[in-house]
């Protein structure tokens, strides 16, 4: 059990833990990772219970969705290497924008979530079904309602052969012990979905209640390389902003990954890109732009 008295004390040990959990992640250590969030969920706890005003609680609230969707991430693509990139780029994205606006609800609200709300307002009492017709194909789908009382519930999105947990009350933290907003555990992210779509309840001794059901509609477009050609000429070390190389058609926020090559000395800060080349030749980087659901790749041809 952690006891922290000074509230300022408090806010300084959840922060550190964050980052603990943070490196944990990107370190593609799931074990270790898993047992950062256990410390990190009963930080959260104790801010909960304490006299600290709700900007606070809300931001640590948010931060502990946002890392148990990255677990879950890391843990569906574990046997995929190349989805280890895309983590690490909306880990930084959400890094970023965390801090910036402490007004976000689920991992998927960003900067420009365009959502769609169904009002349901049913009572599951038994494990059961209900099936939605929605709009449009959903790339993320978030579930707001209450749990009421102390066995297990959770709820499921199943669309196609694909079944995607949504809501598990003895992952997420809920206000006042009943209460859950916007939550996407497993469904923060959905690609090639369709409209016909089936809720699943899965109960133990509780009544799950939906209020509502959101979701954003899979209308995002990735970044686009924009740069006339995809060979420069590079004679000494050179500093290059890749906001002028790629740019989002949906105006949203990008994040850049640089993967290293061989003859080059690279270095990335935000957006700002330095080459240095260590002889005269030709070389491919592969660059990296990604906004907050999907990421583009090219090769840039460096010549010295």
């Amino acid at each position: 059990m952690i006891f922290i008295a000074d509230e300022n004390a408090l806010i300084a040990r959840f922060v550190e833990q964050y980052t603990t959990l943070k490196t944990a992640l990107a370190d593609e250590k799931l074990s270790n990772a898993m047992q950062q969030y256990k410390k990190l969920l009963e930080l959260y706890q104790i801010i909960n219970n304490s006299s600290l005003g709700n900007v606070h609680k809300e931001m640590a609230y948010q931060q502990i969705l946002n890392c148990r969707h990255d677990i879950t991430q890391l843990h569906n693509d574990s046997t995929n290497s190349t989805n280890y990139v895309a983590i690490a780029v909306v880990l930084i994205i959400v890094s970023t924008v965390i801090f910036i606006n402490p007004n976000l609800v689920g991992l998927a609200v960003l900067n420009t979530r365009q959502t769609e709300t169904v009002e349901i307002g049913v009572s599951f009492i038994e494990t059961s079904q209900k099936q939605l017709t929605l709009k449009t194909p959903p790339s993320a789908v978030f579930a707001t309602g209450k749990v009421t009382g102390h066995g297990k519930a959770q709820l499921y999105l199943i669309a196609g052969d694909e079944k995607r947990l949504i809501f598990d009350n003895q992952l997420v933290p809920l206000v006042n012990g009943t209460f859950f907003s916007d939550i996407c555990l497993d469904t923060c992210q959905l690609s090639n979905t369709n409209k016909y779509v089936t809720l699943q309840a899965e109960l133990s001794d509780t009544i799950l209640t939906i209020d509502s059901i959101s979701y954003d509609p899979d209308t995002n477009r990735p970044p686009e390389y924009i740069a006339p050609s995809r060979n420069i000429v590079v004679s000494k070390t050179t500093t290059f902003n890749l906001k002028d190389y790629f740019k989002d058609p949906d105006g949203d926020t990008m994040a850049f990954v640089v993967l290293p090559a061989d003859g080059l000395q690279t270095q990335l800060v935000g957006a700002m890109l330095t080459i240095t080349p260590e002889k005269e030749g030709n070389y491919e980087l592969p660059i990296i732009a990604s906004d907050p659901k999907e990421s583009t790749r090219i090769i840039l041809g460096i010549s010295k």
